[in-house]
């Protein structure tokens, strides 16, 4: 008889061992099918509890969860919920019979002025107003109307450059006949300004071309200048005049500093 070999020795433990392995294996396999046959039916029972089958009070005793007052609360839920969707349905009727209350169910004004009229407005709005703040509206309507103009800028690019040309030199025309009126005198910048799109900034001011407005301009300018310099010599005495009395307590407090060391 031959001796057995090391090899034949190993595999015999490798083989044991996977048997155990297996075994292992299986059992767990069947722990894990009872959890999971547990788990179902305690889903079961569970969602049997939440629908509103009752329990006998020998078998509540045993689960820690009060099925019954979940089931109570459930139900007080749903009852609130609908009566919620009853008033959404209650105010959505309401709408509705408001739109369908027509204007002529709407009993005239004792006072003709408190009527009820529309109008259109610069921008093409259609607009309800009282007839006593038409008359104001209207006028406000239309100073907002003389306000709202085509920059020049943006008009230019609206324009063909035949159309633009032509413009240009009308505009050039009407100028020069306009200063042929005017008695010779010095040219101004806003005289050959036109429609410069330069932005000047806010130190600029834009002088009239009347003679005597733009001296009005140029007095009230002046004044405002000799206020504003009056005012900053003004400022400046008084904070000088403020440092000297700090000095001077200043001065009077080292004085009597000095008494006191030298007692």
């Amino acid at each position: 008889n031959k001796k057995p070999s090391i090899w034949s020795k190993q595999n015999a433990g490798v083989t044991s061992r996977a048997e155990k392995d297996a075994e292992q294996k299986l059992e767990e396999q069947k722990t894990l099918d009872k959890a999971r046959e547990k788990l179902e039916e305690k889903a079961k029972l569970y969602e049997k509890m939440t629908k509103g089958d009752f329990l006998d009070e020998e078998v509540e005793d045993m689960y820690l969860v009060d099925f019954t007052q979940k089931i109570i609360d459930k139900r007080k839920e749903m009852e609130v919920l609908g009566a919620t969707r009853e008033s959404q349905i209650e105010e959505e009727r309401d709408d509705d019979d408001k739109e369908e209350f027509s204007d002529k169910d709407i009993p005239p004004p004792q006072d003709p002025s408190e009527e009820w009229v529309d109008y259109v407005d610069s921008l093409g709005r259609s607009r309800r107003c009282m007839r006593k703040d038409l008359p104001s509206l209207l006028e406000m309507d239309k100073n907002l109307q003389g306000r709202l103009f085509v920059s020049p800028a943006n008009e230019k690019t609206l324009l063909s450059e035949d159309m633009r040309k032509e413009l240009q030199r009308q505009q050039w025309e009407e100028e020069e006949r306009e200063a042929l009126k005017k008695p010779m005198g010095p040219i101004h910048y806003e005289d050959i300004r036109e429609n410069e799109a330069r932005q000047l900034g806010v130190g600029y001011f834009a002088f009239a071309r009347d003679k005597e407005l733009r001296n009005k301009q140029m007095k009230t300018l002046e004044m405002l200048r000799e206020q504003t310099t009056d005012q900053r010599i003004k400022r400046e005495n008084i904070k000088e005049k403020r440092k000297a009395m700090l000095e001077a307590r200043l001065a009077k407090l080292r004085q009597k500093k000095m008494k006191k060391k030298k007692k």
